[in-house]
């Protein structure tokens, strides 16, 4: 096809309606199964093979366009008298959560946390306040923005100094009369709402408690809100692992509803009363719409529990017994090495996803071996409100791949410098159309611009940075990373993902990430240097060995890793992602002592 011609056919479909692509879409999927005969373009985002994979009342199910408390409550009308939170403050039905919710939301309007305000809070995963002022948040017509838990205390000023907010909620976890005095000192903040049941002691008047702050909203009637799907209900922060700067994205009611929408409109083996384990706060957006909203808008039990400590994770796991969770692949490693057996869980474990990070094929392997069902690898960001492909059963769990697009998300693979499409099996950069793109990031019209770019036929796509194929059935692949890569000294381009996915070949080898390093050869150029953990049943210096053998067998020179650095563990952001900046400054100090005592020696 010409490029002209592909440009004018994206154009017509850009304009088609709801139901019209709809209708487009069955006929697609009964073209992939071979159905009827048809024109095929050879690009993937046209031709959407995947399709086939789904059943037509997913295709053809309406899309949700209400706020997210009335998706949740309408999704829930049957449901008034179950179980929706398991949390420290014992079980809360859902009429009691709908209640508590609705008192939220008067005392927050009341307090004049309205449209154009944003609600901050540093709370803990094991109690349902996070819960009730995101949905209270949007009842009132507001947003909310949660910060990473322990977050120091110049970082949480500056975060509630660029946003308008006047109120800040925590609990005894985090507060302490110094974070009082210097919140109060140094930011605009009105009041400190503590959540706890028994707050900490306070030296200021202007600290109140969460039965104080209801007390608002005492004798009230909430007015009509004129929410929009559209308006701003949520900046969740991004991982930060390749900048080291985790990014405020701005998401809406649209952003939560039609991604729940869309895995719920998948072969995912999602009941009513089922549990969900959480055990993260909702400062991401992926704890926030997977691990909560959408366990919450299928009626399940959404249980709330603190990160336990490593060693402690197996046993918090056998005791709630979860039908559902997500994870890292650290956690499942944790579970894996712990003594547990597919035995052992295969009576209550149903779909347990993993995303955050790229899937080894040896961590596959372990994980095939260890679970019951299918590995749930998703595969997104938070640009996109989280996944945007997805293993959805057996039938799309395909070993190299990362699944399939969600029903109603587009994924297309471009040239990243000319914006071209590319055929099957051709790699670009991964590029996501959906109903669930960000609003933007907050107070940077910059970056969002680079990100979220318009393409020549009109409709806009995140760009991913994520280099990826899409072969001829529709499934998704990951191969590199645009900006992640390592420019040595001979002027060649090495990508980390390459070196590790030969080295999680290795026998004995458990996670890797591969950094830049400075070279030690040529001052101010860096070289690759792997960050290794090793199976405790193998010796380490064998599996040294054989990583570099594989390496020296499989890379050019100035690919190879200058080092081989063996790890206990690899240190991880919050969002769960390997921390690749800490790694690499602590590899830097390390070398930059060692030159220093040989200096003086």
């Amino acid at each position: 096809m010409e490029k002209q011609d592909l440009i004018l056919l994206k154009e017509k479909l850009n304009k088609l309606n709801e139901k019209e692509k709809d209708l487009r879409d069955i006929y697609l999927k009964k073209i992939s199964n071979g159905d009827i005969l048809g024109p095929m373009t050879g690009y993937p985002s046209i031709d959407k093979p995947a399709l086939a994979f789904y059943d037509d009342k997913y295709i053809t199910a309406q899309m949700p366009n209400m706020t997210a408390t009335e998706f949740l409550k309408k999704m829930n009308e049957k449901n008034m008298n179950l179980p929706a939170i398991d949390c420290s403050d014992g079980i809360i039905t859902y009429q009691d959560l709908f209640e508590m919710i609705d008192k939220t939301a008067k005392s927050l309007y009341q307090i004049g946390a309205k449209k154009g305000k944003i609600i901050v809070g540093m709370l803990p995963s094991d109690t349902a306040h996070e819960v009730y002022l995101l949905y209270g948040a949007c009842s009132s017509g507001s947003a909310v923005s949660f910060t990473i838990p322990n977050t120091p205390i110049n970082t949480l000023c500056s975060t509630i100094n660029n946003l308008p907010t006047d109120y800040f909620f925590v609990s005894n976890d985090y507060f302490t009369l110094e974070m009082e005095e210097i919140i109060y000192k140094n930011t605009h903040i009105k009041n400190i709402i503590n959540v706890s049941s028994n707050p900490n002691l306070t030296n200021d008047k202007r600290t109140i408690s969460w039965t104080e702050f209801l007390s608002k909203g005492n004798n009230f009637e909430l007015p009509q809100i004129n929410r929009s799907p559209k308006d701003l209900l949520f900046i969740s922060k991004t991982g930060g692992s390749s900048t080291g700067e985790p990014k405020n994205v701005m998401l809406n009611d649209n952003d939560f509803n039609i991604m729940v929408h869309q895995l719920l409109n998948s072969d995912l083996d999602y009941s009513v009363g089922d549990k969900w384990l959480r055990i993260w706060s909702l400062f991401s957006a992926s704890a926030a719409i997977s691990s909560s909203h959408l366990a919450l808008c299928a009626g399940m039990v959404n249980v709330l529990r603190k990160m336990p400590e490593p060693q402690n994770f197996a046993k918090l796991f056998m005791e709630e017994k979860p039908n559902h969770l997500c994870l890292v692949s650290a956690l499942i490693d944790l579970l894996i090495y712990s003594g547990l057996t597919k035995d052992d869980i295969k009576s209550f474990i149903k779909t347990a996803g993993i995303g955050g990070e790229s899937i080894t094929p040896q961590f596959e392997k372990r994980a095939k071996e260890f679970l019951p069902t299918y590995l749930g690898y998703g595969y997104g960001c938070t640009e996109n409100s989280s996944s945007a492909v997805m293993r959805m059963n057996k039938e799309t769990a395909i070993s190299g791949t990362i699944g399939i697009p969600l029903v109603k998300t587009t994924v297309g693979i471009f040239n990243p410098d000319t914006l071209e499409e590319l055929s099957y099996n051709e790699e670009g950069e991964i590029c996501i159309k959906s109903y669930t793109q960000m609003i933007g990031y907050y107070n940077d019209q910059k970056l969002t611009k680079e990100v979220l770019k318009q393409h020549q036929d009109g409709s806009t796509w995140i760009h991913t940075g994520d280099l990826g194929i899409i072969n001829e059935k529709g499934f998704v692949s990951v191969t590199g990373r645009i900006k992640r890569f390592i420019f040595v000294y001979t002027g060649e381009k090495v990508y980390p993902v390459v070196l590790e996915n030969i080295i999680s070949e290795v026998p004995g080898v458990i996670k890797v990430s591969v950094v830049s390093a400075p070279d030690k050869n040529h001052d101010e150029y860096f070289v690759p240097t792997a960050c290794i953990v090793v199976d405790k049943k193998y010796n380490t210096e064998d599996v040294r060995k054989k990583v570099i053998e594989a390496c020296r067998n499989k890379l050019p020179n100035y690919a190879f890793p200058q080092d081989i650095i063996i790890k206990e563990d690899l240190p991880y952001l919050a969002s769960g992602k390997p921390n690749l900046k800490k790694m690499e400054s602590d590899i830097a100090r390390g070398m930059e002592l060692a030159k220093k005592i040989q200096i003086k020696l």
